[in-house]
């Protein structure tokens, strides 16, 4: 005669906000790079500037806004401290944001709920420090 056997059976449920989550920064991610890669932070009249570049139109009357003076063209930022550390903010808030999203996707995938419990703890974090940077972005794109 053999001995009774008993069967347990695991069921793993994803809970809807760490998807929810995984998408806001999944988004988080296009929206940072869109922001990254655009001219567009600082518009005046036929003038343009971005983290990277600033743009002049061929036509711009003088005087050009920072007393610029460069004719029609995009042209290198220029090299101020506050746009440098914008940008500098900006890439590690895109950065964290990357590895919080990559944290949530793993732990919506693995099966063991301690690896869940600490990659999604480690990815909270990470967004926290993502908004940081973005936020000190944002006061420093301000100063002129």
């Amino acid at each position: 005669m053999m001995a009774p056997t008993t069967t347990i059976e695991t069921v793993t449920i994803v809970r809807p906000l760490k998807v929810i989550a995984f998408i806001c920064g999944f988004i988080v991610i296009i929206l940072m790079i869109l922001c990254l890669a655009s001219p567009d932070w600082l518009l005046a009249d036929k003038f343009r500037q971005g983290l990277w570049v600033h743009c002049i139109a061929a036509d711009a009357e003088v005087p050009l806004p920072f007393n610029l003076t460069e004719k029609g063209g995009c042209f290198s930022v220029r090299s101020v401290g506050y746009i440098k550390a914008a940008a500098t903010f900006c890439v590690f808030c895109l950065l964290f944001d990357l590895a919080a999203t990559a944290m949530t996707a793993c732990g919506l995938y693995s099966k063991d709920p301690g690896l869940k419990y600490r990659l999604y703890r480690y990815a909270v974090y990470a967004m926290i420090l993502a908004r940081k940077n973005l936020s000190f972005s944002e006061i420093l794109s301000q100063i002129r």
